[in-house]
């Protein structure tokens, strides 16, 4: 069989176009960062990491912190500590048993930082100790 320069290029150009395809299959269908394996960025009080991402919000935007504080209000998507960090928990953690006024550890992914409110959003949080 004779190949000549033009089927060549051809079956390159597909060739490619399969892997490429393949490639960008699975980078955006990869499944989504767990919060449990991931390392930390920050571990300090939820006051000291309130005051560092107010100084620098983008700096924050997507590291995984480990915050210490007070809770002082719960509803049914998750919890706020020290009055200014909303914490949405994870879809698998039960947060019936966390009280208002109880000082507790959690972890999650910084998502951003409200100026208005001066309210720092933490997504996917797992609580660590109670």
């Amino acid at each position: 069989m004779i190949w000549s320069k033009r089927n060549k290029t051809f079956l390159f150009v597909v060739v490619l176009a399969i892997g490429t395809m393949y490639g960008a299959y699975q980078y955006i269908f990869q499944p989504p960062k767990t919060i449990t394996n991931s390392t930390i960025d920050f571990n300090g009080s939820a006051s000291s990491l309130l005051s560092e991402v107010t100084q620098n919000p983008t700096q924050w935007q997507n590291k995984i912190v480990s915050i210490t504080g007070k809770i002082t209000s719960v509803d049914s998507q998750g919890f706020i500590l020290e009055e200014n960090i909303f914490c949405q928990v994870d879809t698998t953690i039960n947060i019936k048993n966390i009280q208002q006024n109880q000082t507790i550890t959690t972890k999650g992914f910084v998502i951003g930082f409200d100026d208005l409110l001066n309210e720092l959003k933490l997504n996917q949080c797992i609580i660590l100790t109670n």
